[in-house]
């Protein structure tokens, strides 16, 4: 829609646009937190199984 509308300007698609663009903004910031605490997560599992700390492993990824 945003794609869309950008690319077929006219008045009556412009507030389609900014709502779907508004939309998607507020979401991103909703889940980006959300996303840093699973990357900070898959990260510390992968180095605890590289350095071959299974509990470790298992503790972060919730395999317990």
């Amino acid at each position: 829609m945003i794609a869309y509308s950008g690319a077929h300007q006219r008045d009556d698609r412009a507030d389609s646009a900014i709502h779907a663009a508004d939309s998607i903004a507020r979401k991103a910031l909703r889940y980006a937190s959300f996303w840093r605490a699973v990357s900070r997560t898959a990260l510390a599992v992968s180095k605890a199984a590289k350095e071959q700390k299974w509990d470790s492993a298992n503790e972060f990824s919730g395999c317990r």
